[in-house]
This record gives structure tokens, sequence and C-alpha cells, in this order.
């Protein structure tokens, strides 16, 4: 881990004011991180680290102070967080970097519920955020300050639409205990009937959303609990069993007498390329529920919110200093055209 003024910046979204940072200072600073294995930890509080001091025409604020950490130190403290003070005398802003192995007690991580999907307006809310949500700078910035906006807006939807899916539950299922102690005290009229069939809709669903919770929180605490050990176990059994000190011989008698099982019609059919068709449909077939990120979103379909996938893709042709957006592609499970 090191940390401090490192007198350079990541691309043109850590400069305010003044012309555009260096192109070849900030590749030279990202080249710099991937050799040494480095880690940008976010930091928290002041979003720019110095200022020249000036007045408004010629002030410019840079983020020249970070922490960086490489994996190993992740490692072994998995619990690490860097905060910017205000500036009160130098012209720089005064960090503090705590690590811990212990989990921090404080606000829950965002996680992305599954059950969100279901509701009607979801989408549009997912919509109206992104496009309100206007930020400056390269279009990797953008996409990830979009992303953090949109955190808060699914936070907010989520406390005024679902509150607490397990009060929800109670909820509907005491409304629909009255209304049905009521019909069995009072007996039965058309009203009371439609209040039933209202009431019992309820209950199925807020139990359908309490499922989706449950189903997420037993995917996330299974790969928090068991992935990593699997992962080990794996690598190792395949190392141990591949893992030879000899060298191999008479290799070319070995793989004459091994048979030829697929036929020169079917490895070619093996290896043309996919249609547009094709890809299509392994898209519209894709699991809707995997591993969710660093970020708390799931790797949901891109057809869930087409609009905003095409927009972060829409973005690779734009050029700017710092970098540009990358984006990893599955040629088998998205579905998009570049050029």
């Amino acid at each position: 881990m090191t940390i401090g003024d490192f007198n350079s910046v990541l691309g043109a979204h850590e400069k305010s004011g003044g012309p555009p940072p260096s192109p070849i200072s900030c590749l030279e600073f990202q080249n710099m991180s991937d050799a040494c294995d480095f880690v940008h930890l976010d930091t928290t509080g002041a979003r720019f680290t110095w200022t020249n001091g000036c007045g408004t025409r010629v002030h410019v604020e840079l983020r020249l102070d970070r922490s960086l950490c490489n994996t190993s130190w992740f490692e072994a403290w998995p619990y690490s967080s860097c905060i910017a003070l205000p500036r009160v005398v130098s012209d720089h802003t005064p960090l503090i970097f705590s690590a811990s192995k212990l989990s921090p007690s404080g606000p829950k991580p965002f996680r992305f519920q599954s059950m969100w999907l279901n509701h009607p307006t979801f989408r549009d809310t997912v919509a109206t955020c992104w496009t309100s949500s206007k930020f400056w700078g390269c279009p990797m910035y953008v996409t990830v300050q979009k992303l953090k906006a949109l955190k808060s807006c699914l936070r907010n939807w989520n406390k005024m639409v679902f509150r607490d899916v397990h009060q929800n539950v109670n909820k509907a299922r005491e409304a629909l205990s009255a209304i049905q102690q009521d019909i069995a005290i009072h007996g039965m009229t058309d009203q009371k009937f439609e209040d039933e069939v209202d009431a019992k809709f309820r209950v199925l669903n807020a139990v359908k959303m309490q499922e989706s919770y449950w189903k997420d929180r037993a995917r996330v605490k299974w790969l928090t609990d068991g992935d990593r050990n699997i992962a080990a176990h794996v690598v190792g059994f395949y190392q141990n069993l591949y893992s030879s000190s000899s060298t191999p011989r008479n290799l070319d008698e070995v793989c004459f007498v091994i048979p030829s099982l697929v036929t020169n019609a079917e490895n070619d059919w093996l290896t043309v390329i996919p249609s547009t068709e094709e890809i299509k449909n392994v898209v519209f077939a894709m699991d809707a529920s995997s591993a969710p990120g660093p970020d708390g979103f799931l790797g949901r379909r891109i057809t869930s919110c087409i609009g905003t996938v095409s927009e972060c893709f829409n973005l690779l042709d734009r050029k700017a200093y710092g970098g540009n957006v990358g984006i990893k592609v599955d040629i088998a499970k998205a579905f998009d055209t570049l050029h």
C-alpha cells in the first residue's frame, strides 16, 4: 500500500479548470499502476485534493493525493478505506487511511434486488434517473458516476415502493385474516368477496417478493462464504494432477493412437461464426440471475434495461483525455453491433 501526493492524474475527470491534463502523463501514471498491480482506492469526502488557491478565472483543482493498494494488501486487509478531509491551511487535503480485517459497522452496501424487475415502474425509474443525471468528463467517468447516481435513485425508490419485504408479508396476512374473520362473524357480501380476493392477491405478491429477496441473499452468502474455498480447492487439485517434474516423451506416438472423433465437416460446423439470430437467441435465453459484482449490481440480462446498455456501448467511439469506457464483451452472451 502507498499513499501520498503522486503529482499526476488518470484523466480529465480528475481535473477542474485550466487546460486538459497531458495525455502522456496520464498514460504513464496508468501504466505504473498496472505494472505494480495497484488498485486506486475510492476516496470519500473531497472530490479534488489540491487547488492552486487562485480566483475564479484561473482556479484549478486536481486529484493528486490518493492511496494505492495491490491484491496482496486487500487479501490481508479486506476492509480498507480512505477519506479526504477539507483543506484548512495547506493547498492539499489531508487523507485518513484505515484498514481492518473486520467488517466495519455502518450503512449496508448496495445490492440489486431481483424483485425490482417485476415492478411495473422499475424501467421508467431507471430511464428517468439515467437521463436526468448529468456529468462531464471522459465516457468511463460519466458511466461510473451515472451508476452511482442510479444506486441512490434505486435506494429511495425501494424505500417508497417496497419498504420492508418481511413487514409487507405480515401486514398483508393480517389484513387478509381480518377480512376473513369479519366474513365469518357477519357473513359474506359482494364487497367483502372482492376485498378477500384482493387481499389474497396482495399476500401472494408479498410472499413472491420475499422469496426473491431470500434467493438473492442466499446467492450472496454462498459466493461470500464458499466460493473462495471451493475455487482454491479446485485449482490446487488440478495443479497437482497435471503438474509433473518429468519431461514427457514420445508424444507423437501417443497422439497417433488416439482416434479422431470429430470429422472435418463437424469441425467446420463447430468453428463457423454464429449468425445474428443465434446470438440473439442465446442472449434472450440467458439466466437472469447471476453473481453480483463489487458494485452490487447483478449480472442481469442486457434486455432488462436495453437503453442504458446501448448508451454505454455508444460511448465507445468518443475519444477523450484520460482514456475511454471499456466494456468486456462475450460474443456468446451479449448482442450488439460494434464498429
